[in-house]
């Protein structure tokens, strides 16, 4: 193996021995496939900047779920019932773990009307300007895609997020609503700020029930921590704007 795949391990397997008693079970069956998916990142970089840069840009991480039968194939169907209620728990959770997609105040400059990052929980048939997008419904490529993390996030808490959000819908049945056809479209919209997202997040039964409910209270802790410790700060904007005003 090679040396970086070995360190991985060295750091993942007691990091995941400790979690494993504070994970509900069915909730250790998403972080079994998001170990498998860790070799498939092997040679990317993680950016913590997910917001503006000057010439607009922005930095998102697309991650896309399908399964190698592929349980998403339906012929003959536009849409398969197993692929339409993935994609339903999808944009029914896609809210509340918007803060897994969203970690840092620098994270929500990058959600802008325009910028194809998506600001509510749509989905579309190939529509990359939606938060969940379904690029191909039938055959081997059948899959889903969530639009909504930035290169700041955790890329193994999005696809727990991703993976938890497909299998609830898919164990109640949860059809998605209409499909949007460009940047707008039915869903609830996300939060505006890291503030919002952490509310949200911290009061969430869908993240306690499938990520668990101690990885709930300590992600909102260390989120929480970190608001309380960049509000304390005076920013240089702040300096730029009111030294000589107030």
């Amino acid at each position: 193996l090679a040396a970086p795949v070995i360190a991985g391990l060295v750091v993942a397997i007691p990091v995941g021995v400790a979690l494993a008693s504070a994970i509900p079970p069915r909730a250790l069956l998403g972080l079994l496939g998001l170990f498998v998916m860790g070799f498939a990142l092997y040679g990317l970089a993680q950016a913590w900047r997910a917001g503006r840069a000057p010439e607009g840009a922005t930095d998102g991480a697309t991650d896309g779920a399908a399964d190698g039968a592929n349980a998403f194939d339906a012929p003959g169907s536009p849409l398969g019932d197993t692929l339409s209620f993935a994609v339903g728990g999808a944009q029914a959770s896609a809210a509340e773990t918007f803060l897994i997609s969203a970690p840092n105040l620098n994270s929500y400059r990058r959600f802008r009307a325009g910028s194809y990052a998506p600001i509510a929980a749509t989905w579309g048939l190939d529509n990359r300007g939606a938060a969940v997008r379904v690029p191909s419904t039938c055959g081997p490529s059948a899959r889903l895609e969530n639009r909504i993390a930035g290169a700041d996030a955790n890329p193994y808490l999005v696809a727990a997020a991703v993976i938890a959000g497909a299998l609830s819908g898919i164990a109640r049945r949860q059809r998605p609503g209409p499909p949007s056809i460009d940047d707008c479209g039915e869903g609830p919209s996300f939060a505006r700020n890291m503030e919002e997202a952490l509310d949200v997040f911290a009061r969430s039964e869908f993240v306690a029930d499938w990520l668990g409910e101690e990885f709930r209270r300590v992600f909102s802790a260390i989120k929480a921590q970190e608001i309380d410790k960049i509000g304390a700060r005076v920013s240089d904007v702040e300096h730029e704007l009111y030294l000589r005003v107030v």
